[in-house]
């Protein structure tokens, strides 16, 4: 069975080991990128958002979820003041100032497509400032995690793969 890095991915996810260099770029062979449903070759250049998935992995989505478009529109209406510092509005106001808009672009022969990282995510740790990624790449998302967190994931979801089956076709 293949783990992604050494072929073909078995499931709908698909893993690549990818380098970040000092440029916040993400690069991907259009192989790769055609896994996702929203990464089309025919725009040049787009947009996509990127925030921290329930995970913990860096994630780019397409769009915001409707619930949160939704409360970003409420706390634009109702700007928070210091006696809410503490309370559930707050809390969503720090979670969406880590939601960055990330650049896509095709490279002219279409053979890659780069992912514009901002330099915050890294900064801030969200992702490593350098060196090798793991990517997973779905239809509707791409996750990218630091090697390490990975690896624990994968780890500890590894000693029990078929329940984890099991569970997975439980969910709708």
């Amino acid at each position: 069975m293949s783990r992604g890095f050494h072929g073909a991915a078995i499931g709908p996810g698909r893993l690549v080991a990818v380098t970040l260099g000092a440029r916040p770029r993400l690069r991907l062979q259009t192989s790769v990128a055609s896994h996702v449903a929203w990464l089309d070759p025919k725009v040049k250049r787009s947009e996509c958002i990127g925030l921290v998935g329930r995970s913990g992995a860096f994630a780019l989505v397409e769009e915001l979820p409707p619930e949160l478009t939704d409360a970003a529109s409420v706390l634009e209406a109702y700007p928070l003041g210091l006696s809410e510092g503490l309370g559930h509005r707050a809390d969503y106001a720090r979670y969406a100032a880590d939601i960055w808009r990330i650049t896509i672009s095709w490279e002219k022969d279409l053979s890659r497509v780069s992912l514009t990282i901002p330099e915050d995510p890294r900064k801030v740790g969200h992702l490593p400032p350098d060196g090798p990624v793991a990517v997973f790449l779905t239809r509707e998302m791409i996750e990218i995690w630091s090697v390490e967190s990975w690896r624990k994931l994968v780890d500890g979801l590894a000693k029990d793969p078929e329940t984890l089956a099991v569970r997975a076709q439980e969910e709708p």
